[in-house]
């Protein structure tokens, strides 16, 4: 892969456009893949020209990896912006991850009013549910310069972190600083898989998230255990029989701001669920009686 990249400044906060030309398989079976492996042949040549011509050939057959090429290209020349955001409207049209962020982040820098805005951002956020970096970080600058939703913005600051952005680490740290760590004995931090003793033994005014409900106890507990989670979770019955009467609940936490911020950085796979902010008092009133 030959990456080009290059920064752009959004009012008062850098975000990164790290865009990729896509150096494919030099094989084809297709005229689309024939044009776009002549592009990049091209391109790796030196031969910029004949790299754009094959490129929009490829593109106008739909081949999205050309479409994103194009568009990048376009865009880097300076002088044919439009059409660059067109093929990358394209490609991120196409499902292509590096068109989606790419879009986003071109209609998020160039918008002149909210519409625009909000549609760069659900393009970036796409790319940022799919797992790309600089997709959470630009959602994070945009949340951070429009004073919006601080949870949200420190939760992509802090997933755009975990993949080693060391402008994301730095933008967590000012935003977030760590605290110090509670003396209470309840084990709040370690990612076990906890039962109903638990739960018991929460602080009654923490706070925990409701991630699932179901027939079977030892399913919620096969899924809490298969995902990997970075605080501790358990499974319960409810006091009160129904059609699900068991129930898989995720961390512990002080504030209701942390427990936000959990909520926002939940695996995509217990984001389905529709996911919910408990008291722990509230739910220790569903366990059964333990006389």
């Amino acid at each position: 892969m030959h990456c080009i990249g290059y920064y752009l400044i959004m009012h008062r906060i850098m975000v990164f456009l790290f865009f990729f030309i896509l150096i494919g398989d030099a094989s084809a079976a297709t005229d689309a893949e024939d044009a776009l492996s002549a592009g990049n042949q091209a391109f790796e040549a030196g031969e910029t020209t004949v790299a754009h011509e094959n490129w929009e050939v490829a593109a106008k057959l739909g081949n999205a990896d050309a479409q994103f090429n194009l568009g990048i290209a376009l865009l880097q020349s300076g002088d044919a912006q439009v059409a660059g955001g067109e093929w990358l409207e394209h490609a991120a049209q196409s499902g292509h991850l590096e068109g989606r962020f790419a879009y986003g982040t071109w209609l998020a820098m160039n918008a002149t009013d909210s519409k625009q805005l909000e549609a760069g951002t659900r393009w970036l956020r796409s790319a940022a549910e799919d797992g790309h970096t600089m997709a959470h970080y630009n959602l994070a600058v945009i949340l951070e310069e429009g004073g919006q939703d601080r949870d949200s913005t420190i939760a992509h600051y802090r997933a755009a972190a975990e993949r080693e952005l060391s402008q994301a680490q730095a933008a967590l740290a000012r935003l977030d600083p760590p605290v110090a760590q509670t003396s209470s004995t309840f084990p709040a931090t370690e990612p076990v898989v906890h039962t109903e003793q638990w739960l018991r033994e929460a602080p009654a005014h923490w706070f925990t998230l409701q991630v699932a409900t179901g027939r079977s106890g030892v399913a919620l507990a096969a899924l809490l255990e298969r995902i990997d989670l970075q605080w501790p979770s358990a499974w319960f019955r409810h006091r009160s029989s129904g059609p699900e009467p068991y129930s898989a609940v995720v961390g512990a936490f002080e504030s209701v701001e942390d427990a936000q911020a959990a909520l926002a950085a939940l695996p995509r796979a217990l984001q389905s669920n529709r996911p919910w902010i408990r008291r722990f008092d509230v739910v220790q009133e569903e366990l059964p009686r333990s006389d």
